[in-house]
């Protein structure tokens, strides 16, 4: 069954978003927390830092992986992994994550009192035979 409307934290995060370019006393943070190979990492962006190049850069540096060698991953309200490879892409995993979270806290939208506005991210090697849709094994003729 697919939702129409979004809940109250959502449209608030929305309107984060959009004010914190405005007024930097507005500025809201996002939790980013990133699981590579077993390693989880947890760090922050700034709303106004909440971009794709943002995040693929703080992944580069925190894991020394080059360009090219991952793809970012969320899980969405179906249980199916998502790939993230843009800023729009990010922004509607962030909206999907706390989303999940204030159905899962009654549409409160907080813990402990607290908005939490986080997202968990997967990252993965990318396998350069199936990025290039190149069998290793295969010669090219059909048998």
């Amino acid at each position: 069954e697919i939702e129409t409307s979004g809940s109250q934290a959502d449209e608030d995060s929305v309107l984060a978003l959009s004010q914190a370019a405005s007024d930097p006393a507005l500025e809201q943070t996002y939790c980013i927390k990133a699981s590579f190979g077993g390693d989880i990492r947890r760090f922050s962006l700034t709303a106004s830092s909440f971009t794709f190049t943002a995040l693929d850069e703080m992944l580069q540096k925190i894991y020394q992986l080059s360009v090219g060698s991952y793809i970012i991953k969320y899980f969405d309200e179906e249980h199916d992994e998502v790939k993230i490879s843009s800023t729009a892409e990010l922004k509607e995993a962030l909206r999907v994550s706390i989303s999940l979270k204030s159905r899962r806290r009654g549409n409160s939208g907080s813990f402990n009192g607290k908005k939490t506005n986080s997202l968990k991210v997967f990252i993965s090697t990318v396998d350069n035979a199936k990025m290039n849709g190149a069998n290793p094994n295969s010669t090219g003729h059909r048998s």
